[in-house]
């Protein structure tokens, strides 16, 4: 008889979205899910590490291999119930049917996505945990939102932060937190900029207004200008507008400032002249992970079965056992890598972070990416940090302990 299909097949489908790229996150979990775990006998983390190095190159000198604790970790915190299953008595684990049949293709998909665009956890994230609140799903909602922000000509253009903000309804903490690390990654360009620095000025129709505006005196191009504005989903700038009619950009530059002057149109960049704001485009590297990527496991929610591409990664490696081992291990090292340099200013980013705001343990490894309690001790005993129950900006918010930063001059101080 067939295996019910329970967990995830039964989730909605954006939580079968959210839980299956947040799976995706880490490049260890990745070669663990795609090759490692068993599908039938559980395997306790002993074997399951001793495995683990029979799908790497174990003779490279850069790559250090996960210890048993590193990998139980992994499973209890993120991989279970929904893509593995602990057995009864515990201590040992296997896949489950979604993870055989949707995590392993994914997983497979991520090794072959990181060897060319870079690894998963510079691009998703960390996490611990599974959902709509996790970094590779965040990250993920900003992708796709720069890439559906293009002008009237169809190619991608900047946007604001704020606007982006109030688009996809992230608080602004958390957008200022994963913007950077998505430019660090490569996949978005982030920039403080001014509007002469922009070169142009989003416009779009005001909701209401009637498209049969008097034309400006000697501009006949004037309705052709409303109607474009008007019938556009997107905000335009001048030049896209002229490309688009075939009308000199000086000319439709002049239409639109008689426009907004006159209450048709609406500037939607939100740029005050004279002062600067946060900017964001999506990278070329960016559109290629949405297409080559999030596409695919968009989709693969969508059915609650592996697209094509999915399929193709899993078939490839499984096929190609010297390919997926020089795949992984170029993958491991480039993430054990990462992980090395971080450890260097690991300091002086959670300083960053607390000058903003306090926050809590729990919300600062979600960016950081590891266990922040050594640092903030650290932090803590040199007087650059202090630790509180309760917010110290807010006293009445919550119970827990939260993070603040002091007054003391911060040097990064041989910790």
């Amino acid at each position: 008889m067939a295996e019910q299909e329970t967990g995830w097949f039964d989730l909605s489908i954006e939580q079968r979205f959210s839980t299956l790229i947040s799976a995706l996150g880490n490049d260890l979990r990745n070669v663990m899910v795609a090759h490692v775990l068993p599908r039938q006998a559980f395997k306790d983390r002993r074997q399951i590490a001793a495995d683990f190095s029979s799908f790497v190159d174990a003779s490279d000198k850069r790559l250090k291999m996960p210890i048993p604790t590193s990998i139980e970790s992994h499973l209890n915190n993120v991989l279970v119930p929904l893509w593995a299953e602990e057995s009864p008595d515990g201590g040992s684990w296997r896949l489950t049917q979604a993870g055989y049949r949707i995590a392993a293709p994914a997983a497979a998909h991520a090794i072959a996505t990181s060897v060319e665009l870079g690894t998963m956890n510079s691009i998703l994230g960390f996490t611990k945990k599974g959902g709509f609140t996790t970094s590779p799903y965040k990250r993920a909602i900003i992708l796709e939102n720069l890439y559906e922000t293009t002008g009237g000509d169809g190619k991608h253009i900047s946007i604001s932060e704020s606007d982006l903000q109030r688009r996809i309804g992230f608080r602004n903490s958390s957008l200022s937190k994963h913007l950077p690390a998505l430019k660090d990654a490569g996949m978005v360009k982030y920039d403080s900029v001014s509007a002469e620095d922009m070169g142009a000025q989003l416009y779009k129709w005001k909701e209401g207004r009637p498209e049969d505006v008097p034309p400006l005196p000697k501009f006949a191009i004037t309705l052709d200008v409303a109607r474009a504005l008007k019938n556009s989903k997107d905000p335009m700038d001048y030049k896209s507008i002229a490309s688009m009619l075939g009308i000199p950009p000086t000319r439709v530059s002049t239409v639109l400032n008689y426009l907004s002057e006159n209450g048709y149109v609406e500037s939607v960049s939100g740029f005050v002249r004279g002062k600067k704001m946060s900017v964001v485009k999506i990278s070329d590297n960016g559109v290629a992970l949405i297409d080559r990527f999030i596409e695919p496991l968009r989709a693969t929610s969508v059915t609650r079965h592996p697209s094509k591409e999915l399929r193709d990664s899993s078939d490839i490696y499984g096929g190609r056992r010297t390919l997926a081992v020089e795949h992984n291990t170029a993958v491991m090292v480039a993430y054990q890598s990462e992980l090395t340099r971080g450890e260097t200013n690991r300091h002086s980013q959670v300083i960053g972070m607390l000058g903003e705001k306090p926050m809590r343990i729990v919300d600062i490894e979600e960016v950081i990416g590891v266990p922040p309690a050594r640092y903030l001790r650290d932090l803590v005993a040199g007087g650059y940090v202090q630790k509180r129950r309760g917010c110290p900006s807010d006293p009445g918010k919550g119970h827990g302990v939260w993070y603040s930063r002091t007054s003391r001059p911060f040097s990064s101080p041989a910790l």
